[in-house]
């Protein structure tokens, strides 16, 4: 995965945000349903949660999950 750089990947890193159990295999999502706009996509995020039927895809929580645990001690 690239190295984006910046503050929001600093805090990333610090808060384990984006290791595979506290987040959502994007890329994997994206392949999977081919979202066509940003809501589809915060949708399929949510649905996802837990995972579902449809693929292997699970997801460990919504956009605003993953906002919220950047700001938690």
């Amino acid at each position: 995965m690239p190295n984006t750089g910046g503050e929001l990947n600093r805090l990333n890193g610090k808060k384990g945000i984006s290791v595979p159990y506290n987040s959502v295999p994007l890329m994997k999502l994206i392949t999977e349903h081919n979202p066509n706009s940003y809501q589809k996509l915060v949708t399929l995020i949510e649905e996802h949660v837990g995972g579902v039927d449809c693929c292997d895809v699970v997801s460990q929580g919504t956009v605003e999950d993953f906002r919220n645990n950047l700001y938690k001690d």
